[in-house]
Protein backbone atom coordinates (compact mmCIF):
# COMPACT_ATOMS: atom_id res chain seq x y z
CA UNK A 1 0.00 0.00 0.00
CA UNK A 2 1.77 3.52 -1.17
CA UNK A 3 1.40 6.19 1.13
CA UNK A 4 0.23 9.62 0.85
CA UNK A 5 2.75 11.92 -0.20
CA UNK A 6 2.54 15.64 0.83
CA UNK A 7 2.49 17.84 -2.28
CA UNK A 8 4.69 20.79 -2.13
CA UNK A 9 6.36 22.38 0.87
CA UNK A 10 5.54 22.30 4.08
CA UNK A 11 4.85 25.70 5.90
CA UNK A 12 4.57 25.95 9.51
CA UNK A 13 3.59 29.17 11.54
CA UNK A 14 4.88 28.99 15.29
CA UNK A 15 4.15 31.80 18.28
CA UNK A 16 5.91 31.59 21.21
CA UNK A 17 6.14 34.13 24.55
CA UNK A 18 8.87 36.04 25.21
CA UNK A 19 9.01 35.00 28.85
CA UNK A 20 10.57 32.07 27.30
CA UNK A 21 13.48 33.58 26.38
CA UNK A 22 16.44 35.22 28.42
CA UNK A 23 16.29 37.88 26.45
CA UNK A 24 15.27 39.02 22.97
CA UNK A 25 18.56 39.25 21.45
CA UNK A 26 19.79 35.63 22.46
CA UNK A 27 16.22 34.44 21.05
CA UNK A 28 17.20 33.46 17.63
CA UNK A 29 19.95 31.29 19.10
CA UNK A 30 17.69 29.66 21.67
CA UNK A 31 15.21 28.66 19.82
CA UNK A 32 18.07 26.85 17.56
CA UNK A 33 19.03 25.31 20.33
CA UNK A 34 15.57 24.24 21.67
CA UNK A 35 14.86 22.63 18.22
CA UNK A 36 15.87 19.05 19.38
CA UNK A 37 15.48 16.24 16.05
CA UNK A 38 14.97 19.61 14.07
CA UNK A 39 18.26 21.43 11.90
CA UNK A 40 17.64 24.63 11.60
CA UNK A 41 19.66 25.09 7.79
CA UNK A 42 19.23 28.79 7.65
CA UNK A 43 17.28 31.86 9.52
CA UNK A 44 16.88 35.32 9.72
CA UNK A 45 14.81 37.85 10.98
CA UNK A 46 11.68 39.02 9.08
CA UNK A 47 11.50 42.74 7.67
CA UNK A 48 13.55 43.74 10.46
CA UNK A 49 11.16 43.62 12.94
CA UNK A 50 12.08 41.93 16.69
CA UNK A 51 10.94 38.51 17.32
CA UNK A 52 9.66 38.02 13.79
CA UNK A 53 11.81 34.60 12.51
CA UNK A 54 12.44 32.55 8.98
CA UNK A 55 13.64 29.55 10.13
CA UNK A 56 14.50 26.67 7.04
CA UNK A 57 14.48 23.26 8.50
CA UNK A 58 15.31 19.93 7.96
CA UNK A 59 13.42 17.22 10.34
CA UNK A 60 15.39 13.36 9.19
CA UNK A 61 14.92 13.81 5.43
CA UNK A 62 11.73 16.58 5.62
CA UNK A 63 11.80 19.95 4.33
CA UNK A 64 10.26 22.54 6.03
CA UNK A 65 9.71 26.48 6.47
CA UNK A 66 8.57 27.75 9.96
CA UNK A 67 7.65 31.06 10.49
CA UNK A 68 8.08 32.16 13.95
CA UNK A 69 6.44 34.71 15.84
CA UNK A 70 7.79 35.65 19.55
CA UNK A 71 4.86 37.05 21.65
CA UNK A 72 4.68 39.83 24.30
CA UNK A 73 5.50 43.32 25.39
CA UNK A 74 7.50 41.90 28.56
CA UNK A 75 6.32 38.41 28.98
CA UNK A 76 2.96 37.36 26.73
CA UNK A 77 0.58 37.26 24.20
CA UNK A 78 -2.05 38.55 26.46
CA UNK A 79 -0.29 41.41 27.12
CA UNK A 80 -0.73 42.34 23.57
CA UNK A 81 -4.44 41.30 23.49
CA UNK A 82 -4.86 43.91 26.16
CA UNK A 83 -3.65 46.71 24.24
CA UNK A 84 -5.70 45.37 21.45
CA UNK A 85 -8.74 45.90 23.66
CA UNK A 86 -7.96 49.16 25.23
CA UNK A 87 -7.22 50.85 21.81
CA UNK A 88 -10.11 49.57 19.75
CA UNK A 89 -12.91 49.10 22.17
CA UNK A 90 -11.60 51.48 25.09
CA UNK A 91 -11.81 48.14 27.78
CA UNK A 92 -8.84 48.23 30.04
CA UNK A 93 -7.54 44.70 31.63
CA UNK A 94 -4.61 43.67 33.05
CA UNK A 95 -2.66 41.51 30.76
CA UNK A 96 -4.89 38.33 32.81
CA UNK A 97 -6.18 35.27 30.79
CA UNK A 98 -9.13 35.66 32.71
CA UNK A 99 -9.35 39.39 32.41
CA UNK A 100 -9.35 39.23 28.84
CA UNK A 101 -11.66 36.25 29.10
CA UNK A 102 -14.27 37.90 31.02
CA UNK A 103 -13.95 41.62 29.73
CA UNK A 104 -14.63 39.46 26.06
CA UNK A 105 -17.53 37.97 27.69
CA UNK A 106 -19.18 41.09 28.60
CA UNK A 107 -18.44 42.38 25.01
CA UNK A 108 -19.94 39.48 23.43
CA UNK A 109 -17.32 38.31 21.71
CA UNK A 110 -14.66 35.91 20.72
CA UNK A 111 -11.24 36.98 20.88
CA UNK A 112 -11.35 35.14 16.91
CA UNK A 113 -14.11 38.05 16.49
CA UNK A 114 -11.94 41.18 17.57
CA UNK A 115 -9.25 39.82 15.31
CA UNK A 116 -11.44 39.44 12.33
CA UNK A 117 -12.77 43.04 13.27
CA UNK A 118 -9.42 44.59 12.40
CA UNK A 119 -7.50 44.79 9.35
CA UNK A 120 -3.65 43.94 9.38
CA UNK A 121 -2.63 47.41 9.48
CA UNK A 122 -4.74 47.96 12.21
CA UNK A 123 -3.41 44.71 14.34
CA UNK A 124 0.51 45.38 13.13
CA UNK A 125 1.05 48.18 15.87
CA UNK A 126 0.10 45.51 18.83
CA UNK A 127 1.48 42.36 17.32
CA UNK A 128 4.42 43.85 14.93
CA UNK A 129 6.08 40.21 15.02
CA UNK A 130 3.06 37.91 14.29
CA UNK A 131 1.69 40.25 11.43
CA UNK A 132 5.49 39.86 9.92
CA UNK A 133 5.62 36.40 9.76
CA UNK A 134 2.04 36.36 8.49
CA UNK A 135 3.26 38.84 5.26
CA UNK A 136 6.54 36.53 4.92
CA UNK A 137 4.53 33.49 4.92
CA UNK A 138 1.71 35.04 2.86
CA UNK A 139 4.10 36.24 0.08
CA UNK A 140 6.07 32.54 0.52
CA UNK A 141 2.59 30.97 -0.32
CA UNK A 142 1.98 33.35 -3.71
CA UNK A 143 5.46 32.61 -4.94
CA UNK A 144 5.53 28.66 -4.71
CA UNK A 145 1.38 28.66 -6.10
CA UNK A 146 3.14 31.22 -9.02
CA UNK A 147 6.14 28.16 -9.74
Amino acid sequence: MMRPTRPGPIYVLILIDKEHFSSPEKSLEELRESLVGIEVLGSRVIGGVEGAFRLDCQYGPKLFTAFMAIQGVEKCLNEQLAILLKRFYGVEVKADQSQIRNALRKMGKKIEDVVAERSLGELEEPFPSLIAALRALESTLAGSRSS
